[in-house]
């Protein structure tokens, strides 16, 4: 949740400094001038930079466990992994916290970083 309310803050955020830089630079008449409609424009990059800016969010998790080679504990399987945790018994991750990217890690290939 923190990272979505981080999201639409800055997109809104970007989209005031475009209207504050247009606004100051004047350049309403010459777009006016060009038969574009600068609402319309505003209402497109919003939708095009929160769709991007979403994909973005959600690939980001999945991307970076993938690259790191990095598997969700649900059970300790050995006790190194115990160790690696810091715990003797570890509460087993539910699927919706194994979705999300939350729970204990272990790399695939056996080491300890």
């Amino acid at each position: 949740m923190k990272a979505l309310s981080l999201l639409v803050a800055t997109n809104v955020a970007v989209m005031a400094m475009m209207a504050i830089i247009v606004k100051i630079l004047g350049l309403e008449p010459v777009l006016a001038e060009n038969g574009l409609n600068l609402t319309s424009l505003f209402v497109l990059s919003a939708v095009m930079g929160f769709a991007g800016s979403f994909i973005s969010l959600f690939m980001s998790k999945t991307m970076v466990k993938r690259q790191m080679g990095v598997q969700v504990i649900e059970q300790p399987q050995n006790e190194q992994q115990k160790q690696f945790t810091g715990r003797s018994q570890l509460r087993p991750a539910t699927n919706y916290e194994a979705r999300r990217g939350r729970g204990r890690y272990w790399p695939r290939n056996g080491a300890r970083q």
